[in-house]
């Protein structure tokens, strides 16, 4: 009697693929795998154990989301935005976030004040253990739930990305041995949405982001890691 060959339903691959680009998404972010990485398909599917097509459909994903570049005859790389695109990105921040911030102002509950203090306790605890993967996720957590408080689906999607390229231009252009913590511009600007004064949470919001962009500079050296298997092991889990 032959041994059934189980076949894998479209949802479970799906399934499956998520958790691939929520594990690789999440590495990028928490600044562990770094700009200009690559991410070889091979190494990716002997890791997650899936076929190198999966891994494409994962990496195409990635590369909607801008973080990953697919680069014809080389491969896929974790994106390395240019001092321009740097730039560009935070404009749009100031532009997109003032906005988010504007509406929150009008309409945030008491219990809303109370979930984004909370994000803040947690990024503060993080910054004093040195938890910096920790710190920097946490951080890009107070301004996308701001942006669910605002109640726009567009502006949450547009954001999503947008913080998501963020964390790759702080690893490129921070302060070598440096990280800038942003809890207390956070915290200022709960107090400036607390006081329901739209105007003055947008100033807040694009204060915080100045200072943010203002800490980088252009030459910090990239430590890219060196095993893809290592980086990605604890994610896994």
């Amino acid at each position: 009697m032959t041994k059934e060959t189980r076949i894998e339903q479209p949802e479970e691959q799906e399934k499956d693929e998520d958790k691939i680009y929520g594990t690789i998404y999440e590495a990028i972010m928490t600044q562990q795998l770094s700009p200009g990485f690559k991410l070889g398909e091979d190494s990716l599917a002997e890791i997650f154990k899936v076929s190198r097509a999966r891994i494409r459909r994962v990496l195409l994903r990635l590369s909607y989301s801008r973080v990953v570049n697919l680069e014809p005859n080389r491969g896929a790389f974790v994106a390395s935005p240019s001092l321009q695109e740097a730039k560009e990105v935070f404009e749009a921040r100031r532009i997109i976030e003032a906005a988010i911030v504007h509406t929150v102002t009008r309409t945030i509950a008491p219990d809303q004040i109370a979930l984004l203090e909370d994000i803040i306790a947690s990024e503060q605890i993080a910054c004093e253990q040195g938890d910096r993967p920790t710190a920097i996720k946490l951080a890009g957590q107070f301004h996308l739930l701001l942006a669910d408080m605002a109640g726009n689906r567009i502006l949450k999607e547009l954001l999503q990305n947008l913080v998501s390229q963020t964390s790759l231009i702080v690893t490129l252009y921070e302060v070598s041995g440096f990280h800038r913590c942003t809890e207390n511009g956070h915290r200022q600007l709960i107090q400036a949405i607390a006081s329901g004064a739209p105007e003055q949470a947008e100033q807040a919001m694009t204060q915080h982001l100045i200072e943010v962009e203002m800490s980088l500079n252009l030459n910090r050296s990239l430590n890219l890691p060196v095993r893809l298997q290592d980086i990605l092991k604890s994610h896994r889990a």
